[in-house]
């Protein structure tokens, strides 16, 4: 009973600190791609670029250079809008025809040597993650 009561607290504890990442004030390294994508996520129901005040509007601010929308976040015509993308920013995006997710990554000259530094964002889920096969299975 004192596992699981453990255990349950450690999984309600690692939750709680998901959900409140949003909400951190805290500047992300820039080594953790992944919290400077979910730090720079707003979603909101409708706004402009909808066909219905109740889909899904996802925006990502990442870094000075890179902006990108994810429009009716969930449908099977959901559209991605590139805001900005700057040549000389530190991050770029891309879009995968095998998992469908945008990919955002820090410029060859800005990465990490050896360490590969990579965010992934669906467009079924308005979500990051940390892998494209996360990503793919997102909902």
């Amino acid at each position: 009973m004192k596992r699981l009561l453990i255990a349950c607290f450690t999984l309600a504890a690692a939750l709680s600190s998901a959900a409140c990442r949003n909400n951190s004030n805290a500047t992300p390294g820039t080594d953790d791609l992944y919290a400077l994508v979910t730090k720079g996520m707003s979603c909101n129901q409708g706004g402009s670029g909808t066909s219905a005040e109740t889909q899904m509007v996802c925006h990502y601010s990442v870094g000075d250079g890179l902006q990108f929308s994810i429009v009716s976040v969930g449908a099977a015509d959901a559209g991605i809008v590139f805001d900005k993308v700057s040549a000389d920013g530190p991050y770029r995006a891309a879009m995968s025809v095998k998992h469908g997710c945008v990919i955002v990554e820090p410029r060859a000259d800005r990465a990490a040597a050896g360490v590969p530094q990579l965010a992934f964002v669906s467009p079924r889920s308005g979500k990051v993650y940390h892998t494209w096969q996360e990503c793919a299975a997102g909902s």
